[in-house]
């Protein structure tokens, strides 16, 4: 039992067009997903591969700017340590010499 379907040349030119379009409109609702213009090695193989080796220098540098971020907030905290502590020697410093400032006019008396 055969059940062809015969279909004109004009017909069969549409089909094959319709076709077309349809795995365009798929690949191009692809890419808008992943909002990359190559998705596999299979589209661009020569684009695929610079595109994974520009991702991968985007994220070592990413990581690079983290770790510089976290020494320059530990730099940050250290300085106002630092500020915070010279803010104390100076109040000790001053108190010290008040204190020989009472000795020595206690002495003087």
């Amino acid at each position: 039992m055969s059940s062809g379907i015969t279909l004109s040349a004009a017909t069969r030119q549409n089909l094959l067009t319709l076709q077309d379009t349809a795995d365009l409109l798929s690949t191009t609702q692809s890419r808008l997903a992943s909002g990359k213009k190559v998705n596999s090695a299979l589209d661009n193989p020569s684009n695929f591969f610079t595109a994974q080796g520009l991702s991968s220098r985007s994220s070592s540098l990413t990581n690079l700017l983290d770790a510089v971020s976290n020494g320059v907030q530990t730099i940050q905290a250290a300085n106002t340590g630092i500020t915070k502590l010279q803010g104390l020697t100076d109040q000790l410093k001053s108190v010290a010499q008040q204190a020989l400032g009472a000795s020595n006019a206690f002495a003087a008396k």
